[in-house]
Protein backbone atom coordinates (compact mmCIF):
# COMPACT_ATOMS: atom_id res chain seq x y z
CA UNK A 1 0.00 0.00 0.00
CA UNK A 2 1.38 3.36 -0.95
CA UNK A 3 2.09 5.80 1.82
CA UNK A 4 2.44 2.75 4.65
CA UNK A 5 5.42 2.27 5.87
CA UNK A 6 7.85 -1.17 5.40
CA UNK A 7 9.09 -3.78 7.63
CA UNK A 8 12.33 -1.98 7.38
CA UNK A 9 11.06 1.32 7.96
CA UNK A 10 9.68 0.05 11.52
CA UNK A 11 13.03 -1.89 12.33
CA UNK A 12 14.68 1.63 11.64
CA UNK A 13 12.33 3.72 13.54
CA UNK A 14 12.61 0.99 16.80
CA UNK A 15 16.02 0.83 16.64
CA UNK A 16 16.53 4.32 16.52
CA UNK A 17 14.10 4.72 19.48
CA UNK A 18 15.97 1.87 21.57
CA UNK A 19 19.19 3.34 21.15
CA UNK A 20 17.68 7.23 21.97
CA UNK A 21 16.62 5.78 24.98
CA UNK A 22 19.59 4.10 25.98
CA UNK A 23 21.77 6.59 24.76
CA UNK A 24 24.94 6.31 27.80
CA UNK A 25 24.88 2.57 26.96
CA UNK A 26 24.38 2.54 23.15
CA UNK A 27 27.36 3.55 20.45
CA UNK A 28 26.58 2.98 16.79
CA UNK A 29 30.16 2.91 14.68
CA UNK A 30 29.32 4.69 11.22
CA UNK A 31 32.53 3.36 9.52
CA UNK A 32 31.14 -0.33 10.80
CA UNK A 33 28.06 0.51 9.36
CA UNK A 34 29.33 1.43 6.25
CA UNK A 35 31.22 -1.25 5.61
CA UNK A 36 28.12 -3.59 6.67
CA UNK A 37 26.13 -1.78 3.73
CA UNK A 38 28.80 -2.12 1.13
CA UNK A 39 28.95 -5.87 1.60
CA UNK A 40 24.84 -6.31 1.34
CA UNK A 41 24.82 -3.91 -1.54
CA UNK A 42 27.22 -6.55 -2.94
CA UNK A 43 25.15 -9.18 -1.93
CA UNK A 44 22.02 -8.16 -3.12
CA UNK A 45 22.20 -9.44 -6.73
CA UNK A 46 21.31 -12.64 -5.12
CA UNK A 47 19.88 -13.16 -1.94
CA UNK A 48 19.48 -16.80 -2.07
CA UNK A 49 23.27 -17.22 -2.44
CA UNK A 50 23.58 -15.32 0.75
CA UNK A 51 21.40 -17.42 2.04
CA UNK A 52 23.20 -21.02 3.05
CA UNK A 53 21.44 -24.10 3.48
CA UNK A 54 17.73 -22.68 2.55
CA UNK A 55 17.35 -23.11 -1.40
CA UNK A 56 13.34 -22.15 -1.53
CA UNK A 57 11.68 -23.95 -4.97
CA UNK A 58 9.65 -20.45 -5.07
CA UNK A 59 9.13 -17.63 -7.05
CA UNK A 60 8.57 -14.32 -5.15
CA UNK A 61 6.92 -10.98 -6.65
CA UNK A 62 9.50 -8.85 -4.27
CA UNK A 63 12.85 -9.09 -2.57
CA UNK A 64 10.83 -8.18 0.92
CA UNK A 65 8.21 -11.13 0.16
CA UNK A 66 10.97 -13.19 0.56
CA UNK A 67 13.12 -11.77 3.12
CA UNK A 68 10.05 -12.20 5.07
CA UNK A 69 9.80 -15.59 4.51
CA UNK A 70 13.59 -15.92 5.14
CA UNK A 71 12.94 -14.21 8.35
CA UNK A 72 10.37 -16.06 9.70
CA UNK A 73 11.82 -19.28 9.10
CA UNK A 74 14.93 -18.76 10.68
CA UNK A 75 12.89 -16.77 13.69
CA UNK A 76 10.95 -19.95 14.59
CA UNK A 77 14.05 -22.41 13.67
CA UNK A 78 15.71 -20.96 16.93
CA UNK A 79 16.21 -23.92 19.49
CA UNK A 80 16.78 -26.62 16.43
CA UNK A 81 18.92 -28.30 18.70
CA UNK A 82 15.72 -30.27 19.90
CA UNK A 83 15.70 -31.53 16.83
CA UNK A 84 16.43 -35.47 17.75
CA UNK A 85 13.55 -35.36 20.19
CA UNK A 86 11.07 -33.70 17.86
CA UNK A 87 12.26 -36.21 15.23
CA UNK A 88 11.68 -39.04 17.50
CA UNK A 89 7.83 -37.39 18.48
CA UNK A 90 6.48 -36.43 15.52
CA UNK A 91 7.27 -39.95 13.23
CA UNK A 92 10.55 -38.99 11.59
CA UNK A 93 10.22 -35.60 9.99
CA UNK A 94 12.25 -32.71 11.45
CA UNK A 95 11.46 -29.27 12.89
CA UNK A 96 13.22 -27.35 9.93
CA UNK A 97 11.33 -29.67 7.63
CA UNK A 98 7.81 -29.43 9.36
CA UNK A 99 9.02 -25.46 9.27
CA UNK A 100 9.58 -24.92 5.59
CA UNK A 101 6.57 -27.18 4.60
CA UNK A 102 4.33 -24.76 6.87
CA UNK A 103 5.86 -21.86 5.56
CA UNK A 104 5.79 -22.41 2.06
CA UNK A 105 2.35 -23.21 2.08
CA UNK A 106 1.20 -20.39 3.91
CA UNK A 107 2.89 -18.69 1.27
CA UNK A 108 1.57 -20.27 -2.00
CA UNK A 109 -2.00 -20.00 0.07
CA UNK A 110 -1.39 -16.13 -0.27
CA UNK A 111 -1.08 -15.90 3.83
CA UNK A 112 0.02 -11.96 4.66
CA UNK A 113 3.43 -12.39 6.46
CA UNK A 114 3.85 -8.57 7.63
CA UNK A 115 3.17 -7.30 10.81
CA UNK A 116 -0.43 -6.91 10.58
CA UNK A 117 -1.27 -10.78 10.26
CA UNK A 118 1.37 -11.78 12.72
CA UNK A 119 0.48 -9.79 15.49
Amino acid sequence: MPGTLNVLDLVHRSCAEVAGLHAEHVRIDGEAVSQLAAELVAAADDVRGAVRGLPLPIKFSSLEQELTLLALYHLLDFGSGYDKQLARLSGGRDARETLLYGLIGLHLGGARLDHHKLK
